[in-house]
């Protein structure tokens, strides 16, 4: 690619980002979400699940809401796609559907399948540029396409599972989907890309940047820093050495787990450089949200990106009648499950994460957790059922009756190659010694054949250590509910804390004196 060329094409980005978000801010979100259901309602007529539910292109938004109730993956999956799969065809959308993400980590299974298409496409495409919009309009001496971007996540190996009908990641579908002439900026290749296994993709990557003069940077937290260390190995040089191999880096995207605890780390490792950090909010359903102010100001809702949006407050999900809002009716500071409906089937559909707004308009979000307790510091995505049947296991296999447990991620910033680890706080029946490193290596040898990514980040020099066990004395739990004003039986332990939480529990199990409670 000439110099002349990159040059000129950032100067004309830099002139279409500044009319993009002019454009952007311009819109009324609550008459764009009424017209993409409208606009969603219009292109499914001709499948089942249009018609099983009497919709119309004309309804409004509570008429809509009336007639689709709220459904998981596995009500989609159960009532529409499990007994024709992998051929569904004019179910939940008009046609077949030709292409599926996989997830792991869920109730149902190792796997659950997405429905990806055409439309899904789009929606990822201009996420992406108004990402790239937003940047600019922030950076306005942004050099990005003077160079090459590379993205740590995209996998672009597929696999077909029947005639014409392929299997493969999100992040390799948007990847693979990226517009002309955005691939001229696209880095590693695609014959890296199509590397399965990460570890060996990565190490491909670092043998193939070379001089390469890259300027942006995407990918998950964990996955990065471990990318970082492998690189600065490979490169002969220590945390901060982005300056020295990356002089011209602008860009930094990270998206898929809370960026909080990773924040100071990635600020060693960009020592010497004006970088912008830019958050994304990307899920297998649908593009949700980009940043479109600094770090910590919240995420923009993509309300014009063929995505409707609905939101429940997160205790009222599993009601019988929850209450559902959009965006003509939201609230800021109320914790809100997320449910969309996409082009590519899925209607009213739980997303499984919660939100608040920050404001309204433009709709702003900022990601507060999950629907149901899951564990993802590091991208691992373990959920309750996992969790409970490793410790289930451990103690089977170690004759040990568990009281009570929780579970916290740790960060680890001293060890090279190693992101993080679980801590296991385990309270125990028994009186007699229990080895905790054995319990650790039955916990991690369940979790390992129950989950794929948590299998994926175990592995060497991937950046998640094994679990760290800690057995609590007898009577702790119910000592540390009774200091938080908790005890009695309406009160649960949480099976999963925050690595702030967990902080806290340890320093009260350090201090704490064991005391009758009755």
């Amino acid at each position: 690619m000439f110099k002349g060329f990159n040059f000129v094409f950032n100067h004309g980005f830099k002139f279409f980002a500044k009319n993009r978000v002019k454009y952007l801010n311009q819109i009324d979100p609550i008459k764009a979400q009424a017209s993409t259901l409208k606009k969603i309602l219009s292109l499914a007529r001709s499948c089942k699940f249009f018609k099983d539910h009497g919709l119309s292109e004309k309804m409004t938004v509570e008429d809509y809401q009336k007639c689709v109730p709220l459904r998981t993956y596995e009500d989609f999956w159960n009532e529409y796609m499990k007994s024709s799969f992998p051929v569904v065809s004019d179910l939940i959308w008009p046609g077949t559907i030709n292409y599926f993400s996989w997830t792991s980590g869920t109730t149902s299974g190792a796997r659950k399948y997405i429905p990806y298409n055409q439309l899904l496409k789009s929606n990822y495409t201009w996420a992406g540029i108004d990402l790239l919009a937003f940047h600019f309009a922030n950076k306005e001496n942004s050099a990005l396409f003077t160079g090459k971007f590379l993205s740590l996540t995209s996998n672009e190996s597929f696999e077909e599972i029947a005639p014409k009908i392929f299997l493969g990641e999100i992040s390799g579908f948007s990847t693979k989907g990226i517009p002309f002439p955005f691939t001229l900026f696209k880095f590693p290749p695609s014959s890296i890309t199509k590397i399965k296994d990460w570890a060996k993709r990565v190490e491909e990557i670092v043998k193939a940047i070379g001089n390469e003069n890259i300027t942006g940077i995407g990918g998950m937290p964990s996955w990065l820093l471990v990318f970082f260390e492998q690189l600065g190995l490979a490169k002969g040089v220590e945390e901060g050495f982005l300056s020295r191999l990356f002089p011209n880096l602008q860009l930094l995207v990270h998206g898929g787990v809370n960026f909080t605890p990773y924040h100071d780390r990635f600020r060693k490792f960009c020592e010497g450089l004006n970088v912008d950090f830019r958050e994304i909010y990307p899920a297998s359903e649908g593009f949700i949200a980009v940043a479109d102010r600094e770090f910590g100001d919240g995420l923009r809702l993509l309300c014009n990106h063929l995505l409707f949006f609905e939101f429940v407050p997160a205790e009222e999900l599993n009601s019988k009648n929850p209450t559902r809002k959009w965006l003509a009716n939201v609230e800021k500071g109320v914790n809100y499950a997320v449910v969309l409906t996409n082009p590519a089937g899925f209607w009213s559909y739980v997303l499984g994460d919660t939100v608040r707004f920050v404001e309204l308009n433009p709709p702003r979000i900022l990601i507060t957790g999950r629907t149901k307790f899951s564990l993802s510091a590091f991208g691992e995505h373990l959920i309750g059922e996992e969790l409970e049947n490793a410790v289930t296991y451990a103690s089977d296999c170690l004759g040990f009756s568990v009281v009570d447990y929780t579970v916290f991620p740790e960060f680890i910033s001293d060890v090279p190659g190693i992101v993080g680890r679980h801590v296991f706080l385990i309270e125990i029946a028994e009186e007699n010694y229990i080895n905790e490193e054995e319990v650790s290596r039955h916990l991690d040898e369940k979790l390992l054949s129950l989950n794929d990514d948590y299998k994926d980040h175990r592995e060497p020099g991937c950046g998640l250590a094994p679990p760290k066990v800690i057995l609590a004395p007898r009577g702790f739990f119910a000592n540390w509910m009774k200091n938080q004003n908790k005890l009695g039986d309406q009160f649960k332990v949480p099976r999963v804390l925050t690595s702030e939480q967990g902080k806290n529990i340890l320093a009260h199990l350090n201090k704490s004196q064991m005391v009758d409670i009755k």
